[in-house]
C-alpha cells in the first residue's frame, strides 16, 4: 500500500498552515482552599445551562443534523489550495454521507463513503463514481450488514482491493476482498475480535503494517488511541506494547488516511474537545515502533472553512482529488429535497 504524498504546500482558508498550541491557565488556587461558588456565579451558571437547554431544544426543533461532502479537484498547473473553490455533495433529507475515501482507477475517482439512513438508525457503505471533471454519479450500495458499518477504509494489496469499514457494532474489525469493483465485495476474515474499536486506519511501512484504532472506555471512543503492527495487513495483529499511546480528546481518534508531506508522516485525528466531529487536527508522526510512538499536533482544520458549518471529521486526498465530510444543520422544510450539491451533471 503506498502512502500518499502531498505536494509540499497545502493551503487552508484563513490560515495556511499554523501550528496548534496549548494553554494553561492558572487560577491560583491551592486543592482543599477553592471557595465555592458565590450566589451569583450560580445564577449566571444556571442562566447559561438554561439558555443552552433552549438554545439546543429550538435548534433540534427547527433544524435537522446531517453531515455532507466537499471536495475539490485541483488540475496541473493550478494552486494547491485544498479547501476552497469546493463543491458539494448533499444527501437527501432522510440520511447523511460521511466518512469519505477516495481512490483513483483508470481516469475515475471512485468515493467511499457511509451512507446513514435515519429511519433505520444505521449505515452502509456506498460508492459514488466521479469523473476527472468532477461531475458525479448517485451513490450505490456496495457493502450492508445487520449492524451499523462507517468509515470504509479501501486500500491497494498485491493487485487487489480490500475493505476495513468500522464494525464496533459487531464488536470487531472487519476486512473485506473485492471481487468485482467497485459494486461486490466478499467477507475475507475478522482481523481481531471482542474489542470496541472505530476508524481502524492502516498504514504500510517498509516491511511492517501499522493499525491506528480509536478507542478508550465504553461510550467513549473518541478518547484514547491504539495501535497494532502486523506483516501482513490480513494480520495476525499484536497490540503495541504502550497501548492506548496516546489520550487526548482533541487528537487521538483516526480521522483519514496517513499521508506524507515534505517528507514528513502525518496522521489525520479527530478534535472531538468542542463536539463529536468538531475539527480535524493533523499530527505529524516522529516516532513509531513496537516500543515507542511519538506526534506532534501541528495543523488544526476548523469548521470555519466553511459559513454555517459545525464540524468537519474525515479528509483524505487521492491525486488530484481532496473530499471531506462537513456538518450543518439544515432547516426541516427542507428535508424532502432532494441533490443540492454542485454536481454540474
Amino acid at each position: 500500500m503506498d502512502t500518499p504524498v502531498l505536494p509540499k504546500r497545502i493551503i487552508f482558508p484563513e490560515n495556511p498552515l499554523y501550528c496548534v498550541t496549548e494553554s494553561v491557565v492558572h487560577t491560583g488556587f491551592r486543592p482543599g482552599h477553592s471557595p465555592g461558588p458565590s450566589f451569583m456565579q450560580r445564577a449566571l451558571l444556571s442562566a447559561a445551562r438554561l439558555a443552552k437547554i433552549l438554545s439546543n431544544g429550538f435548534r433540534s426543533t427547527v433544524f435537522s443534523p446531517q453531515w455532507f461532502l466537499a471536495y475539490n479537484i485541483v488540475q496541473e498547473g493550478m494552486n494547491r489550495d485544498t479547501c476552497s473553490d469546493l463543491r458539494y455533495i448533499v444527501p437527501p433529507g432522510d440520511r447523511y454521507f460521511a466518512d469519505p475515501f477516495p481512490v483513483a482507477v483508470e481516469g475515475r475517482y471512485y468515493i467511499f463513503l457511509e451512507e446513514f439512513l435515519y429511519e433505520k438508525r444505521k449505515a452502509h457503505i456506498s460508492v459514488i463514481e466521479m469523473h476527472r471533471d468532477g461531475t458525479w454519479l448517485e451513490p450505490l450500495k456496495i457493502l450492508e450488514r445487520d449492524y451499523h458499518l462507517s468509515y470504509p477504509f479501501i486500500f491497494l494489496w498485491k493487485g487487489e482491493y480490500f475493505l476495513l469499514p468500522e464494525t464496533i457494532g459487531h464488536r470487531s474489525i472487519e476486512v473485506y476482498r473485492c471481487v468485482e469493483f467497485p459494486i461486490k465485495w466478499r467477507f475475507e476474515k475478522t482481523l481481531v475480535d471482542n474489542i470496541d474499536a472505530v476508524d481502524a486506519t492502516l498504514h504500510q511501512a517498509d516491511d511492517a503494517w501499522w493499525m491506528f484504532v480509536g478507542g478508550g472506555r465504553p461510550g467513549f471512543p473518541n478518547d484514547e488511541l491504539h495501535v497494532f503492527h502486523s506483516e501482513s495487513p490480513l494480520g495476525p495483529w499484536k497490540p503495541h506494547n504502550h497501548n492506548p499511546v496516546k489520550s487526548d480528546v482533541a487528537s487521538a481518534r483516526p480521522a483519514g488516511r496517513l499521508f506524507k508531506m515534505d517528507g514528513e508522516l502525518y496522521r489525520p485525528a479527530q478534535d472531538c474537545s468542542v463536539r463529536y466531529g468538531y475539527a480535524i487536527t493533523l499530527n505529524k508522526i516522529e516516532k513509531l515502533t513496537q516500543d515507542e510512538f511519538r506526534e506532534t499536533e501541528c495543523i488544526k482544520l476548523r469548521p470555519r472553512l466553511l459559513k454555517g458549518l459545525w464540524g468537519v471529521h474525515t479528509w483524505n486526498r487521492t491525486e488530484e482529488l481532496t473530499v471531506m465530510d462537513c456538518f450543518r444543520y439544515k432547516p426541516k422544510f427542507l428535508a424532502r429535497a432532494h441533490w443540492f450539491g454542485s454536481n454540474g451533471r
